[in-house]
């Protein structure tokens, strides 16, 4: 009897790869769910070797589509990798998008750049404003944030807390 017809990580190793081809050919017809799933994998090495390049590549492409938490790990790739002026910028581009569309990840790492002023001119109330809308869906750092900001500066003010966004202009 073949040992290796009964090995069980035999036969995962050929559905892996299966599986593995079915995946990059969905993802190069441009099946953005599929694109997000495989720079998952390439990013973690999930039944793969983890490569940087080949998830960027993947999550890039679903990001350019329109997904939503494609697009907030792209600028947090960018928020967290990134060395330049230049990337800080990406960052931004791509954590705005993702929280117009209403991610709360994105909405609390957009509050924390404006507050910071990483990638942006630093806009306390264009930060509060996200990290609120963040809070609102439930992300659990933004009240913790936003509790933070309140006793470091002895509460906020009403004035504060109402201040115009000059990003209220591109119609979040």
């Amino acid at each position: 009897m073949n040992k290796n017809n009964n090995n069980p990580d035999k036969k995962k190793d050929v559905y892996s790869t299966k599986a593995l081809k079915a995946l990059h050919e969905a993802a190069e017809k441009g099946n953005m769910e599929v694109q997000y799933i495989l720079g998952d994998c390439y990013r973690y090495g999930n039944r793969i070797e983890r490569n940087s390049d080949e998830s960027l590549k993947w999550i890039g492409k679903c990001a350019e589509q329109g997904h939503a938490v494609a697009q907030c790990e792209l600028g947090k790739h960018y928020l967290f990798g990134g060395r330049t002026d230049e990337d800080k910028e990406m960052a931004l581009k791509w954590l705005k998008r993702s929280a117009k569309q209403g991610d709360y990840d994105a909405q609390f790492w957009l509050g924390v750049c404006y507050l910071d002023g990483i990638g942006v001119d630093e806009n306390s109330a264009a930060g509060i404003k996200w990290l609120r809308k963040a809070e609102d869906k439930g992300h659990p750092y933004a009240k913790e944030t936003l509790d933070n900001i309140a006793l470091n500066n002895n509460e906020l003010t009403s004035e504060e807390t109402n201040m115009k966004d000059p990003e209220d202009r591109d119609n979040y």
